[in-house]
């Protein structure tokens, strides 16, 4: 019988990075002005052009491999949010995770 796949465990997996006070003097007049969207959207622009220099330097950082990336701005609150989910911990000990060959 064959075993099932590890189930992910969320918290061991994933990493959110809060930025408060993040955006740029130039967003925060689009956001005065009641332009949210817009700020988004340069945001959303900005984020997808560079996620591999977001992956490589978290996977540096922590060690273990990113699954999945996704960036959210909360333009009203002025705090930005980078979400980052590794490949599953297969060991259990939180660091990388085992290759196979």
């Amino acid at each position: 019988m064959a075993r099932p796949p590890p189930v992910p465990d969320l918290a061991a997996d994933t990493r959110t990075c809060v930025l408060e006070d993040a955006l740029l003097p130039a967003e925060r007049k689009l956001a005065e002005m009641g332009d949210h969207q817009r700020v988004r959207e340069s945001r959303l622009a900005f984020q997808t052009a560079t996620a591999g220099e977001f992956i490589s330097a978290v996977e540096a950082i922590v060690g273990r491999k990113v699954r999945a990336f996704a960036s959210a701005t909360d333009v009203g609150a002025n705090v930005v949010f980078e979400t980052f989910v590794f490949e599953p911990d297969i060991r259990g000990d939180g660091g990388p995770p085992i290759r196979e060959p």
